[in-house]
């Protein structure tokens, strides 16, 4: 598998990118107005999922009293504390080490489009899927920063409430 270099000598380009394998591309996301992003190098933006992290909390209360007793309420899942994150790096350079890639306008526009109060039907969710497994939330945020500017390649995070029990 060749990440970087080319037969024209440009950095931050590949010959070849082979991420996909019998069972599929890995996680990719899919937004409420359709789009999906996955890892891939057929078009004019070239990315892959780097990172995918998520944490879910439950509504609680503690109440301490006398002689050791400890008295737990729980009160459910807690959506302002449960979030999900997924990252892409992206090629800022195509495969034919001439362009420039669209991955910017992709991931902007993707962000600008479904975020949650511009959703597209109301609320909808976005959904990210890895294998069998669907995760769910609404779009909130977005960061983007330089992961290798030597080679070309941008970091995009795009953050999700999870406002529902996950799984």
């Amino acid at each position: 598998m060749y990440v970087f270099g080319n037969d024209k000598k440009a950095r931050g380009c590949f010959v070849r990118f082979d991420i996909h394998t019998g069972l599929g591309s890995g996680a990719y996301l899919r937004l409420p107005d359709t789009t999906e992003l996955r890892s891939t190098t057929d078009y004019a933006d070239p990315m892959i999922v780097t990172a995918l992290s998520f944490g879910q909390r439950e509504k609680y209360h503690l109440v301490q009293c006398f002689q050791d007793a400890v008295h737990t309420y729980a009160f459910g899942h807690d959506p302002a504390s449960s979030m999900i994150s997924l990252t892409y790096t992206g090629f800022i350079i195509e495969s034919d080490g001439t362009t420039h890639s669209n991955v910017f306008e992709r991931f902007i526009t993707g962000y600008k489009d479904n975020r949650l109060s511009a959703a597209p039907t109301g609320l909808n969710y976005s959904e990210i899927l890895i294998g069998s497994t669907s995760l769910t939330g609404f779009l909130t945020g977005m960061i983007s920063r330089t992961s290798d500017a030597h080679h070309n390649l941008q970091n995009f995070e795009l953050s999700f409430l999870a406002v529902e029990v996950q799984g």
